[in-house]
């Protein structure tokens, strides 16, 4: 199984640097066509989750454990930042 965690960008940067700066983003891509673009020979399951009901579905989706390769694109906002990194990066700031 592949998760694809897919924010748009650079949050790590996002969150040290000017949030609004063009480099942070990353162009849109059809990440649930990268399974296939590998080569597998077998069947491969490409699933989006954009919401947590989503996600829930695709995690159980892929523990039927059908052999196939299983590629999950989890969708997150671009700001959604763990909040370790969003501590680390105000206490530098201040």
């Amino acid at each position: 199984m592949i998760i694809v965690v897919n924010n748009g960008g650079y949050t790590t940067e996002r969150t040290i640097a000017d949030p609004s700066t063009a480099y942070h983003d990353i162009p849109a891509w059809e990440w649930t066509a990268l399974a296939s673009a590998m080569g597998k020979a077998g069947p491969s399951v490409s699933l989006r989750a954009a919401n947590v009901g989503q996600l829930e579905d695709a995690l159980a989706a892929a523990a039927l454990g059908t052999g196939d390769l299983v590629l999950i694109e989890a969708v997150l906002p671009a700001q959604d930042v763990p909040p370790l990194l969003r501590d680390l990066t105000r206490r530098l700031a201040a």
